[in-house]
């Protein structure tokens, strides 16, 4: 049974217990036993209600949510798709051996463009004289 199905069986019961109640409530000769098991019964219902409330849409994001704590805490994923990176980087280089070589040398230029600019985004402290 699917969970939507689930949830349209139990609002069709809860209105027709809902229903039934009114109609006891009109009623003129209801006793006091009676309304303390409605009573009952309506606090059970709310009680067993809020509680499938809470539960079926946790159970029905249960993968996402373990997925989400686990990377709040790891970084495992990351760390895969750095390596999956990796490999399809070398694989290429490995296959042309020009674009490893400019790959290198691009990387050696950005290693001397960082190494040789000043402190830009230092400004020296203007000194009263």
């Amino acid at each position: 049974m699917e969970i939507g199905n689930e949830r349209c069986e139990l609002i069709k019961l809860f209105f027709l217990f809902y229903c039934f109640v009114l109609l006891l409530g009109y009623c003129r000769a209801i006793q006091q036993r009676v309304l303390h098991i409605l009573a009952i019964i309506a606090i059970a219902w709310g009680t067993i209600g809020s509680a499938v409330i809470i539960v079926l849409p946790l159970t029905e994001s249960w993968q996402t949510i373990q997925s989400v704590i686990l990377g709040m805490f790891t970084n495992d994923r990351l760390m895969e798709k750095v390596e999956e990176l990796n490999l399809k980087l070398n694989t290429i280089m490995l296959a042309i051996p020009e674009a490893e070589r400019l790959y290198l040398l691009e990387k050696g230029k950005a290693k001397k463009n960082e190494a040789s600019e000043p402190d830009a985004h230092i400004v020296p402290a203007i000194v009263p004289a």
